[in-house]
């Protein structure tokens, strides 16, 4: 496997680098998505193997009968291409779904992702009223961000992101709550 071909960071490429296994059956992955006509981006696949690393493999060691290489190159595809159609939900939810999907799936496939998500709705808050009052109370908390703001550090505007899908729980539409803020900002 080449990690670093994936746009990995070192850490990532690492992790990957020791876990033969894994990583071909991440090749095998990217290889199907790339024969399925590109069912998959750069954040898709670093999402997968961000999920893979602090998620599902944590998952696969405590059951000791699953066997996560053999999965991965079961179910791969259908994660990755899961996580691509649905780049625009939150990603707490993408998480929760695939992880989801990977207990429910470990030794035989019982559900698919349309299935789970029937079952499992998101809810993305996404009322223009409800944003600015949860835009208003974390610009008022957060006095350091809107003055680093108004100085140029344009950056710290993730801080106040940050802050509201926390008190959302990662359930508000990021591009409205960026325009929300830009505009307030102001």
């Amino acid at each position: 496997m080449k990690p670093f071909g994936y746009g990995f960071d070192e850490e990532t490429a690492d992790w990957w680098c020791h876990r033969a296994n894994l990583a071909n059956s991440l090749d095998a992955n990217v290889t199907v998505c790339l024969f399925f006509g590109d069912m998959m981006d750069k954040t898709s696949l670093h999402l997968y193997s961000k999920l893979i690393i602090n998620n599902i493999s944590s998952l696969f060691n405590k059951n000791e009968d699953s066997n996560l290489p053999d999965f991965m190159r079961v179910n791969g595809f259908e994660i990755i291409e899961f996580l691509y159609k649905n780049q625009k939900l939150p990603v707490n939810y993408l998480t929760e779904t695939v992880m989801l999907y990977c207990e429910t799936n470990m030794y035989y496939s019982f559900i698919n992702f349309v299935e789970l998500m029937e079952w499992k709705p998101c809810v993305v808050i996404s009322d223009q009223n409800e944003l600015d009052t949860i835009c208003d109370k974390v610009l008022t908390e957060n006095p350091k961000s809107v003055e680093d703001y108004r100085k140029g550090k344009i950056n710290s505007i993730n801080h106040l992101k940050g802050q509201i899908m926390k008190l959302t729980k990662g359930k508000a539409d990021v591009k409205l709550v960026t325009e929300i803020l830009e505009r307030k900002l102001k």
